[in-house]
């Protein structure tokens, strides 16, 4: 095979592969905006719980372990990763009120609505989503 046509092809996979991974940024993005929509961050009060580093998975988007959070009576605190910060994910605090518990699952964590999105994330974080 011609030299040219190898570098061709090469160029071709790369650009391919440079638009899947926009696009699945963008949809990250598109996706974390409406979660925190109406939620800006507000600062958690001093006897918050916090971990950092915690697995989310935010409609059909795994966000693996770029979140840091708090939780305290009011709201549930997300804060990205430094990662996660650069392709757009925006800090928030969610008050409880807009969560909606759904169910405890064993493979991908406790699962609640918010805003209309289906959230996963750890069940330390969301148990208080459960109560009646």
């Amino acid at each position: 095979m011609h030299p040219l046509a190898v570098g061709a092809i090469i160029a071709t996979f790369v650009i391919m592969d440079a638009i899947v991974v926009w696009a699945i940024m963008r949809m990250v993005g598109q996706t974390m905006k409406r979660l925190g929509q109406g939620h800006p961050p507000v600062e958690p009060e001093p006897d918050a719980v916090r971990r950092e580093f915690q697995s989310f998975k935010i409609g059909i988007v795994n966000l693996g372990y770029s979140i840091h959070v708090a939780v305290d009576p009011s709201y549930l605190h997300l804060y990205p990763s430094l990662t996660a910060r650069w392709i757009g994910i925006k800090p928030m605090s969610i008050p409880w009120e807009s969560v909606q518990w759904k169910r405890d699952t064993r493979l991908s964590g406790t699962h609640v609505r918010i805003n209309g999105t289906d959230v996963y994330g750890p069940a330390w974080a969301m148990k208080l989503a459960a109560r009646p």
